[in-house]
């Protein structure tokens, strides 16, 4: 938006504006202040009235014109205006008495789409930079969420990413932390509670709270303990954690001080004292101390055992089960250690009911000195002793898991509720396997489970009708033991896996973003709401789309061109003659002249679609991308170097002398197009005829997305972040998003309005030019 600026009005203007031309007689014409201020507000929405008045004490006998600088005008003392696109605008008034004199005034405001980020989690204060939108409150991946009760819950994140919930998670609020803190994931949350809590860092510390998470103060683990950390114990006497490398902290004080625990492998805690056991050795540290017992180390090394678990529900009872080659044989079987002396002296036998082998990830839970589960990690093996050890039984999966298909898993809770998961169903028993109670976490999205990644975990259960469960850090929560599952954090999951193909803003409120897997997504007021349609009876991968109206679409999806006339409710499938098929991309000049390609062969129309015809290429060229920069000129590029552009929509080429290296086009504006690669970005203002290195170039980069609002101001993504110009590509300067996802797209209304999407379709958008 061009800025205007008006200081005075033409003669014949102020004749039709004054009063009467030439005075008023022998009344003395009214005094005019001597000088005139405008007050208004140094910014205001697009599209909603913004409020101007003068500083003048007293209207009487005069008159006031307003210029608003977008050709439009105003009158009286006071009056308002509602500017329809963002821009930067110079507002002029004219006060004039009725014997011709003048006094004028001028003021800037600053119009932008505020309205679209307003109130959102921002990369900067008050609504400004870049802020999220669509799908997740923050832009940082969520790692643990707690429930205090049925209400009230927190969840953590990258980046001291914090929220709390007082609905049961259907809202979040982000809590704000510290600014001096040092930048850290967090990791864990937990409550003993609802006042007191403990969240944990992925570098070692901790933060604390003790008044419900109204203020958090730090909590210093760093010297015995690194890395990301894990609960083992969290209550008002103990606080026990673990860090991924293995070292063990313990707090006796609330968090207060903290004392090494000496023990090497994942951590169990009975009552008073702690465990560890894997394929080497037992170990026991009395009181959770440095000091450590190891116990059974030759037996367990010598005996070739390959998988070890062991459980502790006590300070004197334990049971170990090991997997492996008994001493002098070499036939793969079960052995089991128990002691009831504090592992001072061990029991060994061979365990009956138990199969002659047992998977890799194997886990045992004691739920008292005689029960308990033996089960794989990774599949629905389980087995159930209620003699500490000397018999098992096989536990029968839910016949529901059975047909599910994905990522498999069993586990059991800290009362000894188990659950195993396939896919997205999940079952629960609370009776060690007798009776189970299914359930389908997010059916919504059953037609896709094959593309989710795992796998799915119980990651809090509080009894058989509510527990949370999470799938690749999205998470969900149930209060009727699974009949319906409430999605209170993550991206949405139809989008897991699926990367970013087009996105496009015809303004600075709609829109439109097509995913990989199909998803379109519309918005009509700026990206605060999107609408989403599927294609789920298409196959193959979408990479490109495109509106010539609000109604007429095209998009390249599954190697075919669609297209639609209904604004992208409903789509067709049209010509494929000519090998029109394996399409790989898509350009339009105008609403009738198009081009698409499927490396190699380029088709053209001139009837927005009608028909197409398939062109020869200069010298044989195979195209690999193409950009159109007008109606009937453009640029397309081959393989091994080739280049060549058009001015008469395709019928003749010419080859361009030094071309880009092998990349995607992108045109910006006018003739100018960009040509993206892996190691350089390069620049044409001339429609593609010469070319220049242009950006910031190093043997590590990636540009995945460019756009620009006009000749200057524009943004470019590369290496997953975003860089801004505002002199047209020749220098560029980092902008933080406040994200740590993956970006790979950009699109620009006005030198204001833009919004970046991740590589999973979630989106971004900033009002204030990302700054």
């Amino acid at each position: 938006m061009k800025t205007s600026h008006h200081g005075s009005f033409a003669v014949a203007a102020l004749c039709a504006f004054l009063v009467a031309c030439g005075g008023s007689g022998d009344t003395p014409p009214t005094v005019l202040p001597a000088s005139v201020a405008i007050a208004n507000d140094a910014r205001a929405d697009a599209g909603t009235p913004a409020t101007f008045h003068t500083d003048v004490a007293t209207n009487a006998g005069l008159t006031f014109r307003w210029d608003f600088g977008d050709g439009s005008s105003g009158s009286g003392a006071t009056t308002s205006h509602a500017y329809a696109k963002p821009g930067t605008y110079t507002v002029t008034v004219a006060v004039a008495n009725d014997a011709e004199e003048l006094r004028t005034a001028t003021s800037t405001i600053q119009v932008g789409a505020y309205a679209n980020v307003k109130g959102l989690q921002c990369s900067q204060a008050d609504s400004t930079g870049w802020c999220w939108q669509h799908a997740l409150l923050t832009g940082h991946q969520i790692n643990d969420v707690f429930f205090v009760d049925a209400s009230h819950a927190w969840a953590v994140g990258n980046d001291l990413t914090l929220l709390k919930s007082a609905d049961g998670g259907a809202t979040w609020t982000p809590v704000p932390l510290d600014p001096t803190l040092p930048s850290a994931g967090l990791v864990a949350v937990r409550f003993y509670d609802g006042k007191h809590g403990m969240v944990l860092t992925d570098q070692g510390g901790a933060l604390q709270t003790a008044d419900g998470g109204t203020t958090w103060a730090p909590v210093s683990t760093s010297n015995i303990s690194s890395g990301a950390s894990s609960f083992v114990d969290y209550g008002p006497h103990r606080i026990l954690v673990q860090s991924n490398n293995g070292n063990g902290a313990l707090s006796m004080d609330g968090g207060s001080t903290w004392s090494y625990v000496g023990l090497w492998g994942p951590i169990q805690a009975s009552p008073s004292d702690c465990w560890s056991v894997n394929w080497y050795a037992v170990q026991r540290a009395a009181g959770c101390s440095a000091d450590t017992t190891t116990m059974l180390s030759n037996n367990i090394v010598n005996g070739n055992q390959s998988f070890v678990a062991g459980a502790f529900p006590s300070d004197h009872q334990a049971l170990v089960v090991g997997y492996g080659y008994a001493n002098g044989n070499y036939t793969w079987t079960a052995q089991a250690w128990a002691s009831a002396d504090a592992g001072a002296t061990w029991t060994n036998f061979v365990p009956s009911g138990l199969p002659s082998y047992f998977s890799s990830g194997m886990a045992l839970r004691m739920t008292d000195e005689q029960t308990g589960i033996l089960y794989s990690l990774n599949d629905f093996t389980a087995y159930l002793t209620t003699d500490a050890g000397r018999d098992w039984t096989f536990i029968t999966s839910s016949p529901s898991l059975a047909q599910a298909s994905g990522y498999r898993a069993t586990g059991v809770t800290v009362d000894g509720a188990l659950w195993q998961v396939a896919g997205s169903h999940v079952s629960i028993s609370t009776d060690r396997g007798q009776t189970w109670h299914d359930a389908v976490v997010h059916a919504e999205d059953a037609a896709v489970q094959a593309g989710l990644p795992g796998p799915m975990t119980v990651t809090q259960y509080s009894d058989a009708n509510d527990f949370v469960v999470t799938i690749s850090h999205r998470f969900y929560v149930t209060n009727d033991g699974g009949q319906s599952f409430r999605q209170v954090l993550g991206g949405d999951p139809r989008d897991a896996g699926a990367a970013y193909a087009t996105v496009e803003f015809s303004d600075f409120h709609t829109g439109k973003v097509l995913t990989s897997n199909g998803a379109l997504l519309s918005t009509a007021d700026g990206g605060r709401t999107w609408t989403r349609l599927d294609y789920p009876t298409t196959t193959g991968t979408a990479v490109a789309m495109r509106f010539t109206s609000a109604t007429e679409g095209w998009l390249v999806l599954g190697g075919k061109l669609a297209h639609s006339t209904d604004g992208g409710a409903t789509w067709s499938t049209p010509l494929t003659d000519f090998g029109m098929t394996n399409l790989q991309g898509m350009s339009w000049g105008d609403a009738a002249h198009g081009w698409t390609w499927n490396n190699g062969q380029l088709f053209v129309t001139a009837n927005a679609g009608v028909t197409w015809t398939a062109v020869v290429m200069p010298n044989g060229m195979s195209v690999s991308s193409a950009a159109m920069t007008g109606a009937l000129t453009g640029v397309a590029t081959g393989y091994y170097g080739s280049a060549a552009t058009t001015q008469d929509g395709g019928v003749t080429w010419q080859a361009v002398v030094s071309p880009p290296a092998l990349g995607t086009l992108v045109r910006t504006t006018g003739q100018t197009v960009w040509a993206l690669n892996g190691y350089a970005l390069q620049r044409s203002k001339d429609g593609g005829r010469t070319w220049q290195v242009a950006g910031p170039t190093n043997s590590y980069v990636t540009y995945s997305g460019i756009a620009f609002a006009d000749d200057l101001h524009g943004w470019l993504i590369s290496n997953g972040s975003v860089l801004s110009t505002i002199d047209g590509g020749d220098t560029w300067t980092s902008q933080p998003v406040g994200s740590d996802l993956a970006l790979t797209a950009v699109v620009a209304v006005d030198p204001m309005t833009a919004w970046v999407v991740t590589r999973d379709g979630q989106i971004l958008a900033t009002a204030t030019g990302g700054n």
